[in-house]
């Protein structure tokens, strides 16, 4: 046998040839498609389930989990650490920067708490390189959902005897939007 290892040992059939097994621990392949899965990759995955987990929270409940936000971090120092190409200052300071706004929103009750903390930790993530292209992003986004969420509460909601209070008028889970930035920053990333 050429050096190969078989999955189920050796063989001398010509006929049936098993997949082979990866030999390197470094490099796996998702469900056999060749589309190697590498720890960055495997950090971006990480990331995509936990921005998901935060917006159907956001969703449902009007919350962004703290744990959420604070998983997204510790995955950019493990993105960091992994070896991606990332200004670690520039990031930084973005990051200081959208947490400074987004605190004068709150205040102002113009944004949540939660919608504040998970857009600091994903521009962190975009660092200087994408970070403008996320934030346009996450502005179309977030106006397409705004009037979609508009026009629900204000005809469809009455139409179907459902009457929402007041306060639901003005509520709009942003994190919706900021997640659908953030997919698409990590196919960027993912590609880049």
């Amino acid at each position: 046998m050429s050096g190969k290892q078989w999955m189920g040992g050796p063989s001398d059939s010509a006929l049936v040839e098993p997949a082979l097994v990866p030999t390197s621990p470094a490099v796996l392949e998702i469900a056999g498609v060749g589309i190697p899965l590498t720890a960055q990759a495997t950090i971006l995955l990480l990331l995509a389930g936990i921005v998901t987990w935060a917006a159907i929270s956001d969703l449902l409940r009007g919350t962004i989990p703290n744990a959420a936000n604070t998983a997204m971090f510790v995955l950019w120092v493990a993105w960091v650490i992994s070896g991606a190409d990332t200004s670690v200052g520039y990031s930084f300071l973005i990051g200081a920067g959208v947490f400074a706004v987004g605190a004068v929103l709150f205040h102002f009750g113009q944004m949540g708490g939660g919608d504040v903390k998970m857009l600091t930790a994903l521009a962190i993530w975009a660092g200087p390189s994408e970070f403008l292209v996320f934030l346009i992003q996450v502005a179309f986004a977030g106006g397409i959902l705004t009037m979609a969420w508009l026009t629900h509460m204000r005809f469809v909601a009455p139409a179907m005897g459902r009457m929402p209070a007041n306060d639901a008028n003005r509520f709009v889970p942003y994190g919706v939007a900021i997640a659908a930035g953030a997919y698409l920053m990590i196919a960027r990333l993912w590609a880049g």
